[in-house]
């Protein structure tokens, strides 16, 4: 049982690679990397500490150390890559690997120095032979990758928690709706990768407390399940859309490919004719039906950039985007719910007809801006 526990959880991630390699976007050729070294590093983990096949144990000592060291920025990518609107994949990105790469190359180095009879110990199953002074140095290397990562579990964790919280906010400003792109699973990762880590973290510091690979494999396998699974069915968030070949109305043609402030460039009566604008289209083409209106589609209808139509609602109407276009659906909510004729629509049907694609997504917003749930104002107004 062990055995099989300990293969499927080295498996899978090598599976769900080749699942995430078949797509075609960026996020998912992210995903693919990560799981790729997940397989590697479970593999040279598994040979190692279980099936002891020796010439392997060297790749082990001279991969393991910089292949950890992926694990964080890898997840971090991936999570800026669906969580910021306007990334693009650049060199920067590289400095997030650069502990990986330097320690490799002093891995590399370590090794290069070792005597024939050092690196036959290496064959060995944990081999303690840190008689020999290079081969103390060398095993020093790997030692100094778990400070790195401790120093990494911090930074990062605090890095994508900001990420994730900095983009609940973003969706808010430009979706009308958040399922499917809260990302909610991924701060359940983020707090299950610290569970995993420290579990990493005390195996190496006390091997004596005899944490049983099954254990182990448990952990990093439920990680790599919710990581695949969830990673699989996560849809972009943030597309490219046509925002650039608008005309701007408030820019001088010169300043066009500009990106300049552009609520600075709005006076109150502009500000005010645009909300009178924005006001009349929601109304008579009741865009607030499209359980998935973005801002992006408010702002390619009026022909004008979304910069605009943001500012405007947020100070014109004093909210966010998203609760602007809720505000339209929970009213017409409330007047089906309290109209006789709409008696033979279920909840469900409510819901839908208010630009709501489930009843259980509708419940809770109507409970929040209404105070009720749907049911109990329907009875309400019954009663009155």
């Amino acid at each position: 049982m062990d055995f099989f526990l300990i293969i499927f959880a080295v498996l899978h991630s090598y599976v769900f690679a080749i699942m995430f390699f078949s797509k075609r976007k960026l996020s998912s050729k992210i995903l693919g990397f990560y799981m790729l070294n997940f397989f590697i590093q479970g593999f040279l983990f598994a040979n190692f500490h279980i099936f002891q096949i020796q010439k392997i144990n060297i790749l082990f000592y001279l991969l393991i150390s910089s292949l950890s060291l992926c694990d964080w920025p890898l997840m971090y990518l991936y999570i800026r890559i669906i969580s910021e609107e306007n990334f693009s994949l650049n060199k920067k990105i590289l400095k997030h690997f650069i502990p990986a790469l330097s320690l490799f190359t002093l891995q590399i180095i370590s090794f290069l120095f070792l005597s024939s009879q050092e690196k036959l110990l290496l064959l060995l199953p944990k081999s303690q032979a840190f008689q020999y002074q290079n081969l103390f140095y060398f095993m020093s290397v790997i030692n100094l990758s778990v400070l790195i990562l401790f120093i990494q579990w911090i930074v990062y964790s605090i890095l994508m928690i900001k990420k994730l919280i900095l983009h609940r906010r973003n969706i808010l400003k430009n979706y009308s709706y958040t399922e499917k792109i809260n990302l909610n699973w991924l701060i359940a990762f983020v707090v299950l990768y610290l569970i995993y880590f420290a579990l990493e973290i005390i195996i190496f510091l006390f091997p004596k407390l005899n944490i049983t690979e099954p254990v182990y494999f448990s952990i990093v396998s439920v990680h790599i399940f919710i990581v695949g699974i969830w990673g699989l069915k996560q849809k972009d968030i943030y597309i490219k859309n046509q925002q650039s070949k608008i005309s701007d109305p408030f820019v001088e043609e010169k300043e066009q490919n500009s990106e300049p402030k552009r609520q600075e460039l709005l006076t109150k009566s502009q500000s005010v004719e645009l909300a009178a604008t924005i006001k009349k289209l929601m109304e008579e083409k009741e865009l607030y039906l499209n359980p998935e209106l973005s801002l992006d589609d408010l702002a390619n209808d009026m022909q004008i950039h979304k910069n605009y139509i943001s500012y405007v609602i947020n100070e014109e109407f004093g909210v966010n985007f998203y609760n602007f276009v809720n505000q339209y659906r929970i009213e017409k909510a409330k007047l089906m719910l309290s109209d006789s004729k709409y008696d033979n629509f279920s909840i469900e049907g409510i819901a839908k007809s208010c630009g709501y694609k489930t009843r259980n997504v509708f419940y809770p917003v109507f409970k929040k801006f209404v105070g009720i749930t749907p049911l109990d104002y329907k009875k309400k107004y019954k009663k009155n």
